[in-house]
């Protein structure tokens, strides 16, 4: 047990050292390796490096980033948010709609949350300031609608996790569907019961304009439904349809969005996804060298073991780790709390009989709160940065709707028919 206390020390002493994460766990996972792991050499710890990120399944993740940088750069995002402006902006609070909308549909195309507070903030933020939205709420519902990207599919997290569980991505994609419309719907009614005194509508649009609106979308509508045909007719698999949304990008922007489309955005676009790619799996890699301790000394049999023997009900353990998740969320990113965590909550979830899928929508469910949760959700910090607001405002205007995350994430908790319906209506499971 010594190596797991000096694997956490090493950990600990990085963190408040202020090391990047990727190096906190490599350099911990790597010496514990070598102290307490029997057979380890330089040359496995490479090979486990490599092995983290040899994986078809992830292979999408690359693919799917770069397609959603594109779309985020070059005119499909401010198309969304025009179309469900000129739908909804009439009606009072419709603009908050628009916004949870567009952001649901962004999602669909780019599975990032980051992607999407940009790409739909920089489109309606400006308006929201116009028609008299005070910072607080814009912030608050621009940043948190930003992450239902990571439960409508395609969803980066939902690849990571079937990258780590071996699952099956197509079921993973098809389980959430549901409780990504009920995160929206939530998010649209807390909107509405918070709607500014200062707020003004829009007036309605003739069917002109909003047939005009609907036509510069398509193009952009196109890219969700053509990956999901793809996959579900059997022509592509996952990962072949994220290399096919790239090619998808690369013939629509410069035709269907050519005023905002230059080589020198794509290419800036290229080495932000690269730059993206390259941080996550280096964490991955280094979790993969920590957590290959934590499989050596069995603590995720041992901990599996232990909840099990105590007779813990289902709902308590999903409750249990969902509160795990959400404090790591408040200190930690999203990336590595997942590839923490899953070597030791896998074995509890598999031996207690809970559906694997049920729990991957928990999971990425608590991602999303993860990355808005203060003092540290990456989405505040992007939203300050970008937008030019105090992170304290962000903050501050977030918490209401953090709150409807959590309702929404207890909600699928207390009905895993939510998660399970879809996938088992589509022959899964």
């Amino acid at each position: 047990m010594w190596v797991l206390g000096l694997l956490v020390a090493i950990f600990a002493v990085c963190a408040l050292l202020g090391q990047p994460i990727f190096l906190a766990l490599g350099l911990s996972g790597t010496i514990c390796n070598f102290l307490g792991v029997e057979g380890v050499t330089g040359t496995s710890i490479a090979l486990q490096f490599f092995n983290a990120n040899n994986s078809w399944t992830l292979l999408a993740a690359p693919f799917f980033l770069l397609s959603g940088n594109l779309m985020a750069a070059c005119g499909p995002a401010e198309a969304l948010f025009k179309l469900c402006d000129a739908f909804l902006g009439h009606v009072k609070g419709g603009i908050s709609y628009a916004v949870v909308v567009a952001c649901a549909l962004f999602g669909a195309v780019t599975g990032s949350a980051i992607a999407t507070s940009i790409a739909i903030g920089s489109a309606c933020i400006p308006e929201m300031r116009k028609r008299g939205y005070n910072e607080l709420y814009t912030m608050g519902l621009v940043g948190c609608s930003a992450t239902l990207g990571l439960m409508i599919p395609p969803s980066i997290y939902m690849i990571l996790f079937a990258g780590q569980a071996q699952g099956n991505l197509i079921e993973y994609f098809t389980a959430g569907y549901l409780p990504g419309i009920i995160f929206a719907v939530i998010l649209m009614v807390v909107a509405r019961i918070r709607l500014p005194k200062t707020a003004v509508q829009s007036p309605k649009m003739p069917w002109k304009q909003r047939l005009g609106a609907l036509v510069e979308a398509i193009p952009a509508i196109g890219m969700p439904v053509l990956i999901m045909v793809s996959i579900y007719s059997g022509v592509f698999t996952p990962t072949e349809s994220a290399a096919l949304s790239v090619a998808y990008c690369i013939v629509i922007c410069p035709i269907a969005y050519r005023k905002k489309f230059s080589i020198k955005e794509f290419w800036n676009q290229c080495c932000a996804a690269g730059r993206a790619n390259s941080q996550i799996f280096i964490i991955l890699g280094a979790v993969y060298v920590f957590s290959n301790v934590l499989t050596y000394m069995k603590v995720g049999d041992i901990v599996s073991n232990w909840a099990v023997g105590f007779g813990f009900p289902a709902l308590g353990l999903m409750f249990m780790m969902a509160l795990v998740y959400f404090i790591f969320g408040m200190f930690i990113d999203p990336v590595p709390i997942m590839y923490l965590t899953l070597p030791i909550f896998l074995p509890i979830v598999m031996a207690s009989g809970i559906s694997v899928t049920y729990f991957m929508i928990m999971t990425v469910a608590m991602m999303m709160v993860a990355q808005v949760s203060p003092p540290f959700g990456i989405i505040l910090y992007t939203m300050s940065g970008v937008f030019k607001t105090p992170v304290h405002t962000v903050m501050r205007g977030s918490i209401p709707f953090i709150v409807c995350l959590l309702a929404g994430t207890v909600i699928i908790i207390l009905f895993p028919q939510i998660s399970l319906l879809l996938p088992r209506l589509m022959g899964y499971g």
